[in-house]
Parts: C-alpha cells; structure tokens; sequence
C-alpha cells in the first residue's frame, strides 16, 4: 500500500476565489482520482491528512472514498453550527467513518454512537476512525420494525438499499432498530 500526503483543505482554501476554481479543484481532484486507481494500479491507498493542525491516516479503496472526503472537508457540507459543544452524536449511515472523523476532530470529547448496516464496511470504518476514542460501530439499519431485513450492497458502498429478495449473491440479512 502507498502512501500519500494530502491537505485538501490548505489545498481548497487556495481556490475560494470563486465557482471557476472550485471547478477547477474539482477536476484535479478526479484527475488525482484516476491516476491512483487506474494507472498505478492499487487496491488501497493510504492518505496523511491535516485538518485544523490535526494530523489523521485516511484509507480510500475506491475513487467514491475521495468524492466523500471532499463533500465533508472541503465542501463543508457537515459543518453545523449546534451552539454548544454537544456530548453525544448519533452518525445514521456511518459508512465508512468520514463524519466521524470530521466530528471527531471539530468535537473531540464527543461520543459517537455510528451506526451503519453495510458490514463490508467495518474494515475500512475501524482504519479511518482508529485513532479516535469514543467512536462506537453498530452493524444495525434503522426502519420501522424491530427485525431484520435484507440489504443489498451495489458496486460501491453508496449504493446499498433495503430489499424483501434475499436470494442475491450481494444480499445479507441485517438487524433493525427503530
């Protein structure tokens, strides 16, 4: 596994002139993307990131990984203001620890309860959040039944969905909370 070091957002902040450099980033971003996988051929990739002087390891196996990287770090999609520091946080659709990370590092004392059915994803979750305390993962799904359903995981792990076919090679039964 190769390792690299990147810094998206010291990287982001020299494009905030406008919507013409963030296409721009973008595009690098994607061109940086096909090159890891496509040209040189890894499984893995291991990324050293600083956030806010906060130095994290960052494990991507497929080109979505960066994608989600970028929607949180650089995009900011996740940055709330809650007023106050909160304590506890519950993360629905943990993946593969991201937000965890993100909160993590914007909250450090916080809990979070992660919970996410896609069990290929565990790997890859407990590398990203590893060196955090107080991240807890939870194989459940959340519906409207205390029981079990299916989940069918598609090509990446942004494509799973709930299903009543449990007769598929990518099917596996996941216990429910509601």
């Amino acid at each position: 596994m190769k390792e690299y070091v990147y810094y998206p957002v010291k990287f982001c902040l020299c494009f905030s002139g406008g919507n013409i450099f963030k296409a721009f980033f973008l595009l690098l971003k994607n061109v940086f993307c096909l090159v890891c996988w496509s040209l040189l051929g890894e499984k893995e990739f291991k990324f050293i990131l600083n956030f806010n002087s906060a130095k994290f390891n960052y494990y991507a196996n497929e080109i979505i990984d960066l994608h989600v990287l970028g929607e949180i770090f650089l995009d900011k999609n996740y940055d709330y203001n809650f007023g106050s520091n909160p304590t506890v946080m519950l993360d629905i659709g943990a993946n593969i620890g991201v937000s965890c990370i993100y909160f993590k590092l914007k909250y450090p004392n916080i809990i979070i309860l992660a919970l996410e059915p896609n069990i290929s994803l565990n790997e890859r979750f407990y590398k990203n959040t590893s060196t955090f305390d107080g991240v807890f993962l939870y194989n459940v799904a959340i519906t409207n039944k205390n029981a079990s359903v299916h989940l069918i995981t598609g090509k990446n792990h942004l494509s799973s969905k709930i299903s009543d076919e449990k007769n598929q090679s990518n099917c596996n039964a996941v216990p429910c909370c509601s």
